[in-house]
């Protein structure tokens, strides 16, 4: 129902809007709104918003009438934004009054909210975890990496042939051995609460070589390249030169799991991401509630990633618990 914001006397106009507050979540960035002059004669005035855009800005109201306008979040406000985010519509009539109205724009995700957001089913949002498929990218920035369907024969950088027969989603991404394709895999995905994130990626990570991606996180697209110390980060998976300590399931790994998919932490042998791959001791990723991009970029050809897998539980431990299960 409308309300009653201003009123300057018996036989003047008053101004009436129909909300409070105007909330935009989950991708959703138009509303209506209406004014309308509930007194007695005519009333001029306009809409102004830093947060949206109006369709209509300007009105002139006889007594009685009613302006209906469309408010869209501006394009800038919800590509650049990385949180929730508030703002005013202000609705001014001279004499007759004036009105403020609350814009919230919610970025991250909200309560009535699914994990359709983030790539999974349609429940309710989890504000602990967030699970994406490798192959739901995005964009695709050159030529790799490619999508794959199982069943995949594969060959090693040291000439052991393995058969990759499943996967989640029934796909995966990667570079077959011997490729020279060189990309990266964008990915958009909302975080549903600030604070530290850890992540995972189910891989497969034979030793020495065809083991690693380079990966960043809230990048510009042109700095998704290979050897770009300064922005993005080499994601190793047991990684038997001694690089990095990214070893899930012991060091040496055990003979299965250098060809099958296992869980990783995210991490870096170089780069300006901290964590080095620690089980023990996992670092996370600090990100705030709202929109954020990781890039998957090609490093070594016969890599593969399967899923991605984030959450604020820091003891949390994807190879006892699968959490695709």
């Amino acid at each position: 129902m409308p309300m009653v914001l201003a009123s300057c006397g018996e036989d003047d106009p008053e101004l009436w809007v129909s909300a409070r507050t105007i909330e935009f979540r989950n991708g959703l960035w138009s509303a209506q709104l209406v004014v309308m002059n509930q007194g007695g004669r005519t009333m001029e005035g306009r809409i102004d918003s830093t947060v949206v855009e109006i369709s209509a800005p300007r009105f002139t109201l006889v007594a009685g009438d009613d302006h209906v306008v469309t408010v869209t979040v501006k394009p800038a406000v919800r590509e650049n934004a990385t949180g929730d985010i508030t703002g005013e519509i202000l609705v001014s009539a001279g004499n007759a009054g004036h009105a403020t109205i609350r814009v919230i724009v919610g970025l991250g995700l909200g309560p009535d909210d699914t994990d359709e957001a983030n790539g999974g089913g349609d429940g309710p949002v989890s504000t602990t975890e967030i699970v994406w498929e490798a192959e739901d990218y995005d964009e695709l920035i050159g030529d790799a990496p490619e999508t794959f369907d199982p069943p995949l024969n594969a060959t090693d950088a040291g000439g052991v042939a393995f058969r990759i027969s499943d996967a989640s989603g029934d796909a995966f991404v990667g570079t077959g051995d011997g490729s020279a394709l060189t990309g990266s895999l964008k990915y958009e995905f909302r975080v549903p609460t600030t604070g530290d994130w850890y992540v995972w990626g189910r891989a497969i990570g034979p030793p020495s070589a065809d083991n690693s991606f380079f990966w960043g996180i809230d990048i510009d697209d042109a700095d998704a390249v290979a050897d770009n110390a300064a922005v993005i980060n080499i994601w190793d998976f047991n990684e038997a030169a001694g690089a990095s300590v990214n070893f899930p399931l012991g060091n040496p790994a055990p003979p299965g799991v250098l060809h099958s998919w296992t869980w990783y932490r995210l991490s870096s042998r170089a780069g300006p991401f901290p964590g080095v791959g620690s089980y023990a001791d996992p670092t996370p990723a600090q990100l705030s509630a709202g929109k954020h991009t990781f890039h998957l970029i090609v490093r070594e050809d016969g890599a593969y990633m399967d899923v991605f897998y984030a959450t604020r539980s820091k003891t949390y431990d994807a190879n006892a618990t699968d959490p695709l299960r």
